[in-house]
């Protein structure tokens, strides 16, 4: 948060304790749209404000924003290479030092972005826009429709998935994006994919859709609004979805079942780097964390310091 007097940097740091599950670890006030974790030492959350948290391996620490417009997704390519996007376009880029916007050729909200390698990228967002990054810029290509694009996930240069509103789902074939039948009309929020024969797809209702390289089907739904908006494939026997009211979600390979969080507020963004070790982002800023039985680390807040300009 900043003004033209002073800004505030939060701190979260490391508390050990004896029991696992998804536990609170702090609290920045600025809504959180996403994260990517490379590792469990290095990783970034983004969201309202502009907003962006670096994780070190023990603490969430604020990072000079070049932006002050909503960021929505981020994706971390290496511990220099880092992109974000967000409302009206917005395009930041890490380079190991700082956060740099880059030329955008939309003024789109962007809610998407994925890599296959550094040199190629692609983001998506508001009314379908498709953007493709090669050769060290970002330009737009047509799309296929005109529904919003809310999530993407690349596996290879010629194998690609993105999901939105009523129900879209695209692959992408190395040349274009080919329509999939959906098995459903639901609003997805966002797709993962463990290969190009496993993936999951999530979105309002409580639906999880799941695809076996042929074709998607659903394999969770509820019966109430409450939607899922985030969803990270560790394995193919071990998924997690988070969504709204604190809703976190776990498939063990045979069932998707509740897993107890400490919050009700919407939770947007959820990445393991590791299995049973793991970060959940959402509405408030709110941080928290998964971890086995032995190694769990709750909330603590390590430190609030007012920095002087």
């Amino acid at each position: 948060m900043k003004s033209a007097f002073f800004c505030i940097l939060l701190v979260f740091t490391v508390a050990g304790a004896a029991f696992g599950g998804w536990h609170m670890w702090g609290m920045t006030g600025n809504h959180l749209n996403d994260i990517d974790l490379l590792s469990g030492s290095h990783g970034w959350a983004v969201g309202a404000g502009g907003v962006i948290l670096r994780f070190d391996g023990s603490s969430w620490r604020s990072v000079t924003s070049p932006t002050t417009r909503d960021l929505n997704a981020v994706k971390a390519l290496s511990t220099t290479n880092a992109w974000a996007v967000g409302h009206s376009g917005t395009i930041i880029r890490w380079n190991g030092t700082r956060w740099r916007t880059v030329a955008s050729p939309t003024e789109n909200h962007l809610y998407s972005v994925d890599f296959v390698t550094a040199g190629n990228g692609w983001a998506g967002g508001r009314n379908g826009v498709l953007l493709r990054y090669t050769g060290g810029s970002w330009a737009s290509v047509g799309s296929p429709t005109s529904r919003h694009v809310r999530g993407m996930d690349l596996v290879t240069a010629g194998a690609g998935w993105f999901v939105g509103n009523a129900g879209t789902i695209y692959r992408y074939n190395g040349t274009n994006w080919l329509s999939q039948t959906s098995p459903t009309g639901r609003d997805f929020n966002d797709v993962a994919m463990y290969s190009t024969t496993v993936g999951f797809a999530v979105g309002a209702y409580e639906t999880v859709c799941r695809y076996n390289g042929t074709r998607w089907t659903i394999v969770n739904q509820g019966a109430v609004i409450t939607p899922l908006i985030a969803v990270c494939v560790i394995s193919p026997t071990d998924v997690w979805a988070v969504g709204a009211q604190g809703l976190a979600l776990h498939y063990n390979g045979s069932s998707w079942l509740p897993g107890s969080t400490p919050v009700t507020l919407e939770l947007r963004g959820v990445d393991f780097p590791a299995p049973l070790s793991g970060w959940a982002v959402g509405e408030g800023g709110c941080i928290l964390r998964y971890q086995s039985e032995t190694t769990v680390t709750p909330a603590s807040l390590g430190g609030v310091k007012a920095l002087f300009r």
